[in-house]
């Protein structure tokens, strides 16, 4: 019954991974603006699977897919399932995106180092949550991107 139950566990984890890996498409909820993110520091190998906070830098590419320019104004970070960290933070931002344009942001963020079978290097789901204003009023964008997703087991680039 006990090997039934974490069978069945770990099913569920892999079909809710697989959901939100499928709809982490490019495409934005309002079709007004794109989100891309990546991480863009790693943790040294010896310290890869060391729990405590951690300071994690991401690079986030807005692209303007209106007609008129718009404002970034406030991106969310929140961490989905298990991954090799958590994080749960928002960051307010004034960055004016022209029509058509894209411009890129890098920032930091606080997280805490999770169980991760390949440390804190691992790959992380991250539901982004940008908001906007525009001429015409706010609006927001959601994503679901996942970052550091070519680790290998060994916790180092593939």
């Amino acid at each position: 019954m006990c090997k039934r139950t974490a069978v069945s566990l770990l099913l569920l984890t892999l079909i809710l991974t697989l959901t939100a890996c499928a709809s982490s498409s490019d495409s934005s909820a309002s079709g007004r603006a794109g989100i891309q993110i990546v991480q863009t520091s790693g943790v040294p190998t010896v310290a890869r699977n060391v729990q405590g906070p951690l300071q994690v830098a991401y690079a986030i590419r807005v692209s303007n897919l209106g007609s008129e320019a718009i404002t970034l104004k406030r991106v969310a970070l929140q961490s989905q399932s298990e991954g090799a960290y958590h994080i749960s933070q928002a960051l307010p931002f004034d960055v004016l995106i022209p029509a058509g344009a894209a411009e890129d942001v890098a920032f930091q963020g606080q997280a805490q180092t999770g169980m991760s079978l390949v440390g804190a290097n691992g790959p992380v789901t991250l539901r982004v949550t940008a908001e906007f204003d525009s001429p015409t009023g706010k609006f927001r964008e959601i994503a679901t991107r996942v970052v550091n997703d070519r680790t290998s087991v060994t916790g180092e680039k593939e």
